[in-house]
């Protein structure tokens, strides 16, 4: 190239290719097929008991708050001593979803405000349950907070899993009971019957 020539002018910077630095997803959804019917698996979400989550050691309703009740607020105390007052923000018994916010907790949220969302679908072809879990938490919200999340999602999964499996066996074992009653009514009933044709 001559010294008269211009030099070409140097290529803009690919910001759309460079990955942005410090950007965090706040949305966080995981799921998963639960292997009991949809109305078993809602029961046991929309009592607010949180008996199937095993990070929780109890979850008391306050004061006049039914498990149901929108604008109600539960305390969870959870296995490491944290305890968290939660309000629930809607319940749809049609779409087997339920909302609640995280209004304050023993330790320090690091973040504005996180928003849970349970949603239990049924898998018709198997009779099984797809259960989703969403949660959104305000832009101020670390990527490590987000991760954790979504771990806890994965392992709570487990848990909802092998509590639903007692349940399951639980109701199995006095759907049993109870056919076994009404057998042994039967018998009896036959048997006084025969007797009294016997005597007449």
């Amino acid at each position: 190239m001559s010294a008269t020539e211009e030099a070409p002018p140097a290529a803009p910077p690919a910001l759309m290719s460079q990955p942005s630095i410090g950007s965090v997803s706040t949305h966080v959804r995981e799921s998963a097929v639960i292997d009991a019917p949809q109305h078993k698996v809602w029961t046991q979400l929309a009592n607010m008991t949180f008996e199937w989550w095993g990070l929780v050691s109890t979850a008391e309703a306050c004061e006049a708050s039914g498990p149901n009740v929108v604008g109600g607020c539960h305390t969870l105390t959870f296995a490491d001593g944290t305890t968290w007052m939660i309000e629930l923000r809607e319940v749809s018994l049609t779409n087997h979803s339920l909302g609640f916010d995280v209004i304050t907790s023993s330790q320090d949220l690091t973040c504005s405000s996180i928003t849970h969302t349970f949603t239990v679908h049924s898998v018709t072809s198997s009779g099984q349950s797809y259960f989703e879990w969403e949660t959104n938490f305000s832009n101020d919200a670390t990527l490590e907070v987000v991760e954790d999340s979504r771990f806890k999602k994965l392992d709570a999964f487990n848990d909802l899993a092998a509590h639903m499996a007692r349940v399951m066996a639980a109701d199995a074992e006095a759907a049993a009971a109870a056919a076994a009653t009404l057998a042994e009514a039967a018998a009896a009933a036959r048997t006084a019957a025969e007797g009294e044709e016997k005597s007449s």
